[in-house]
């Protein structure tokens, strides 16, 4: 008889309940997830032990959750209360109480006390000299998170279709940062945005320059192809015509509501931060968002800037892509 799921009282009985109302069995469960059938087993009886650290057992038990439809995190926070409960059972009222106890009890003398306030003052005092250090010999940090994500040191082409271009970047406070040997005003902050940068048709080339209190200094040079008519890609690997749509894009910076329609098929949520979604379209592939900042978008490969909070439409017309805005 299979019980409902407030009968079950730890992850085992959970999972075991969950597999059988699913109707599947334990190895083709291990085929499909990859984690050997006798730790599927120590799961569901759990015999905790089988594993070689909390690590691999918790790492196990939200995949196999996840598989099976449940919520990973509760699954989590379930073994979790077991494993409270199991060390407060096999030590006792007291001994659980002494065993917390001991974790966080001092033996403490004016002598000890005054060795250890020594001690930390000398610590606090050699971090310092090393962080001290450790400034002087690394450069600023610099990153470019719109309309490309790049590192320090990276040089990178991309094409656009929008003019005027909005660069985001990140930059260690109290850096100076340049562009183009333009000073760029940071007040301060380790966010950047400089907007209205107005685009050639053709290469534009951007130098990023920081450089720390310690002149020491960090660069990215940037390198954006920019077409005043309607940009048409072909297979960004083969060069052979595109016969799909492949979108993906990644949200950077914020959180981003995103709308897609792809082949007339419409879909809408909310997306999280360092989330990455990838869709294909025959015909026709539609985005839009009110976070155009935090889109960074590609399509068949291609990097596209997202710069407004309006439809981007896209469509294959005689074996290419064609952006129609």
């Amino acid at each position: 008889m299979v019980r409902n799921t407030y009968e079950v009282q730890n992850i085992g009985d959970l999972l075991r309940e969950k597999r059988k109302q699913l109707g599947k069995d334990i190895k083709d469960i291990a085929e499909t997830t990859k984690i050997r059938t006798e730790y599927l087993v120590a799961l569901e009886t759990g015999n905790y032990d089988k594993f070689a650290a909390n690590v691999y057992a918790k790492g196990f038990l939200k995949k196999y959750a996840k598989h099976l439809g449940i919520n990973p995190d509760r699954a989590v926070a379930m073994y979790r209360r077991e494993q409270k409960s199991r060390t407060a059972v096999e030590l006792g009222p007291a001994g659980y109480f002494a065993a917390r106890l001991n974790t966080v009890s001092l033996d403490i003398n004016p002598t000890r006390l005054m060795a250890l306030i020594i001690a930390l003052i000398i610590a606090g005092f050699a971090l310092y000299i090393v962080a001290q250090i450790s400034a002087v010999a690394r450069p600023p940090k610099l990153e470019v998170i719109s309309p490309v994500t790049l590192a320090s040191g990276a040089r990178e082409v991309i094409q656009v279709t929008q003019n005027p271009m909005t660069l985001v970047g990140l930059v260690d406070p109290g850096s100076s940062l340049e562009l183009n040997g333009q000073r760029i005003n940071t007040n301060n902050f380790e966010r950047f945005t400089v907007n209205g940068l107005e685009l050639n048709e053709g290469e534009n080339n951007f130098v990023l320059l920081a450089t720390n209190q310690f002149n020491q200094t960090s660069r990215i040079d940037l390198v954006v192809v920019f077409s005043v008519t309607n940009q048409s890609v072909t297979n960004a690997e083969t060069g052979a015509p595109a016969e799909e749509i492949r979108a993906s894009f990644t949200i950077e910076g914020r959180d981003a509501y995103v709308q897609l329609r792809t082949d007339g098929r419409p879909t809408a949520r909310i997306y999280r931060i360092g989330e990455t979604e990838e869709v294909s379209a025959n015909e026709t592939f539609t985005l839009s968002t009110t976070s155009p900042d935090a889109i960074n978008l590609n399509i068949n490969d291609i990097p596209y800037q997202i710069t407004e909070a309006r439809e981007y439409v896209f469509r294959i017309e005689n074996g290419a892509v064609v952006f129609e805005g």
